[in-house]
């Protein structure tokens, strides 16, 4: 290689070097400024979130049970309540369940304890509860996207309001159930063979 050749060659690999660093720095410094940004991805700022706002979840979910009892008893079409509706009525005895729920989150999160056979048990319930609320979910969404169906009938003015309110209430009421079993998991505890053990432990003494 004549000399000229070798000073461009290294003058190129000397280039190609500096490019190479400066896009990393451009990297590096894009790269902090993402970080910095946003520091955590989505799924990572859960259990921070889930942990510190527990409270106003669990009351949240209280509030969206209680106007689910309540508007069990009432009809959207006829804008009505019927307070002798069965399955109103063993909805609101198998929601009791759900309020215990509720109480032994509280205690143990208060009381730093952690989960027992009581509680998973009383959790066991609460997944059926869970698909209960999807249904309820499914069945006002549907009532209210068949509308025009009964469109020739006499309906009530506050069907869509009142109903579309309902399909929120549902809604909240569903998340706030399934955000309660990650609250559960990161707050108080998983359900551990040893924790279980020694709980059996403490109810045979």
């Amino acid at each position: 290689m004549v000399p000229h050749e070798k000073e461009v060659t290294t003058h190129i690999l000397f280039l190609t070097t500096k490019l190479l660093l400066k896009l990393k720095s451009v990297k590096y410094v894009l790269g902090t400024a993402v970080k910095a940004k946003n520091p955590k991805p989505f799924m990572e700022k859960m259990p921070t979130f889930l942990k510190t706002y527990w409270k106003p979840l669990i009351i949240t979910s209280v509030i969206c049970l209680l106007l689910t009892l309540v508007f069990n008893f009432y009809g959207l079409y006829t804008n009505r309540f019927y307070f002798f509706k069965l399955d109103a009525y063993l909805f609101a005895v198998i929601s009791l369940a759900h309020f215990v729920y509720f109480y032994v989150i509280w205690f143990k999160i208060k009381e730093g304890e952690y989960p027992d056979v009581v509680m998973r048990n009383l959790e066991y319930v609460l997944y059926a509860l869970t698909l209960l609320y999807l249904y309820k979910v499914v069945e006002t969404f549907l009532t209210l996207t068949n509308l025009g169906d009964y469109s020739e009938h006499l309906i009530s003015p506050y069907f869509l309001p009142l109903g579309t309110f309902l399909l929120v209430v549902h809604l909240l009421l569903l998340s706030t159930t399934i955000c309660l079993f990650f609250v559960r998991r990161w707050k108080i505890g998983s359900y551990r063979i040893d924790y279980l053990n020694e709980d059996i432990d403490s109810w045979n003494r």
